[in-house]
Parts: C-alpha cells; structure tokens; sequence
C-alpha cells in the first residue's frame, strides 16, 4: 500500500486560525465546535462584556431593540447597539415584506471630564432601532445564537394581541353601497 500524503492546506489553515484567535487545531479537534460564532460582526472591544438587549413593542407594526446594562458587566460598559446595523437591515430585507428598519437617535452625544486623571468619556447617549414586527422571530433567533447575548424578549401575550390588532386594521370598513346593497338605507 501507499503512504497517504498527510501535509495539510497551507491557504486553508491561515485562513481558518487568522478567525480563531487562541484556538489550536489538533488532530483529534482539527476546527472548532462552533464555526459560526466566529464569523459575527459584534464589536470586539467588548471583550468578556455580555451584551443584554431588550425588545419591546412599539406598535402593531414595529418593534424596538434597545441595549441595556446587563447585571454581570464592568460598571464602566456603556451599552450600545454598535455592530447590530449590518445583521438589523439584512434580516429585515428577507423578512419584512419591503418595509424598512429605522435607527431613532434618543439622545445627543454628550461629555464628562475628570479632574483627577484628565480623561474625557465620550458617550453617544443611546438610541433604538425600531424594526418591523414581520422580521422578530428570525431576529430573536439571531440575537439567541449568540452565548454571549442575553435578550429579554417581548411576551407572547403582546405579540398574540400585536398580530389580531393588526387583522382587524387590515379589514376595511364597508363602502356606502356595499351597505346599501344589503338593504341598509
């Protein structure tokens, strides 16, 4: 029998470790166990931060996605919703039948200094995405996938009402003749 030639992809191997950071292959785990959450686009200055969001609804139409401060994080970790965009407009495109996510600013971007040490802390106050209720279940799922993503979900309850407000908004009122036609003066 012939000797199987066991040198590995060069080009194959740069680029699968350059995404996994601290990561070694061997021959026994050559990738690792969960491929996908190395290609997310979350911001890595993080670092061991838990990102917590809370969704809400705002209408029957839309809801919002807020960042929150999460019990287990640093005091000094501001929330924000930055690397959410890209992930947001893409879901949105496939699941809301042509309507549009909206990014509303809250705040303006403010600044405090310190006297003690000089340093200035810019924030930019926070903001919401309002996104359309079409597209919350694949979203959910999204943010879900992700270990280090806790989400506190809309209630059921106010989806099940969300949705039959929603019908009942749909369906017209009768035209004045339709009316007449059924003998109504």
């Amino acid at each position: 029998q012939q000797k199987k030639n066991l040198s590995y992809n060069r080009a194959f191997y740069t680029k699968i470790s350059s995404q996994m950071k601290g990561f070694v292959p061997t021959w026994e785990n050559p990738v690792p166990k969960n491929p996908a959450a190395i290609a997310r686009s979350h911001p890595s200055s993080h670092g061991n931060q838990i990102r917590a969001y809370k969704l809400t609804l705002y209408s029957q139409t839309e809801f919002a996605i807020t960042a929150v401060h999460h019990h287990s994080n640093d005091w000094r970790y501001v929330p924000t919703l930055q690397g959410l965009r890209k992930a947001i407009k893409e879901i949105t495109k496939h699941y809301s039948n042509g309507e549009k996510a909206v990014f509303q600013d809250d705040s303006t971007p403010s600044t405090s200094s310190s006297a003690e040490n000089g340093t200035t802390i810019v924030s930019n106050g926070g903001g919401k995405w309002r996104i359309p209720l079409s597209s919350y279940q694949a979203f959910l799922s999204y943010l879900r996938s992700d270990p280090m993503v806790r989400v506190q979900a809309i209630p059921q309850n106010q989806l099940k009402i969300a949705s039959i407000g929603r019908a009942v908004t749909s369906r017209s009122y009768p035209s004045a003749k339709k009316i007449m036609d059924w003998g109504v003066p």
